[in-house]
């Protein structure tokens, strides 16, 4: 079914909701909330970010807050 609709979605859903971090783009100097990223971080030399979506600022203030993040 790959253009159908799901009528039971509630197992995804609760997926997403225990995998999902809330990561708040007004305190840009609270790092505590990253903290679940740094055992994944841990020993990585190169970390790749992805292109920005045009006209879409959360994705530079989210790259920003991961950059200055200190594993």
């Amino acid at each position: 079914m790959m253009f159908g609709y799901k009528k039971d979605m509630q197992g995804e859903i609760d997926w997403l909701h225990e995998k999902v971090q809330h990561i708040d783009l007004l305190q840009l100097i609270n790092y505590s909330e990253l903290d679940f990223l740094k055992s994944l971080l841990k020993d990585k030399k190169v970390i790749l970010l992805g292109e920005n979506g045009h006209g879409v600022k959360e994705h530079t203030k989210i790259k920003i807050k991961l950059i200055n993040l200190n594993p």
